[in-house]
Parts: structure tokens; C-alpha cells; sequence
């Protein structure tokens, strides 16, 4: 999986759990998505930068709901949903 696709899986996975009013850790989101504590956290850092989440409270920036809700509409993350 590329650090894009990572990402995008990302900002589905704390989508899709705010929008059922769960948050997630760090923890949780490495273990949803199948990664490494440390490859989540890196990604985080770089997608706080980028403006895409608020990494203090692991919450998506109202860019990074956008960008989530369109990649949650996608097959390939339809089926990665399904997996998780």
C-alpha cells in the first residue's frame, strides 16, 4: 500500500467512526487500518501539517472530512470497510 492509499485509509477509518460517534486512538486506528503504531503516527503528523486532522484530538479538519468523504464513496474503500 502506498503512503497515499495509507492516508486516504486513514481519514476513511476516523470518518466512518466519528460518524457512528466513536473516536478513535492511535491504537485503534493502527489496528483498524492493519499498521504499524508508528507508521499511523507518522502519517498523522504529515496529515496534521497538511491541515487534513487535528492530530491532538485525532479529529478531521473540516479539508480532511471532505477528502474523506469522497475516498469513503470509492469501491476499493467500500471493500477495505468490509475487511476491517
Amino acid at each position: 500500500m502506498t503512503k497515499q492509499t495509507l492516508a486516504l485509509h486513514i481519514l476513511v477509518a476516523l470518518y466512518r467512526s466519528a460518524s457512528r460517534g466513536n473516536l478513535l486512538d492511535e491504537s485503534s486506528l493502527s489496528h483498524r487500518i492493519g499498521q504499524s503504531g508508528t507508521v499511523v503516527s507518522d502519517l498523522l503528523v504529515e496529515l496534521d501539517r497538511a491541515g487534513y486532522v487535528d492530530r491532538s484530538q485525532l479529529r478531521l479538519t473540516l479539508p480532511g472530512l471532505a477528502v474523506a468523504v469522497a475516498a469513503a464513496k470509492k469501491p476499493e474503500m467500500r471493500a477495505f470497510a468490509r475487511a476491517a
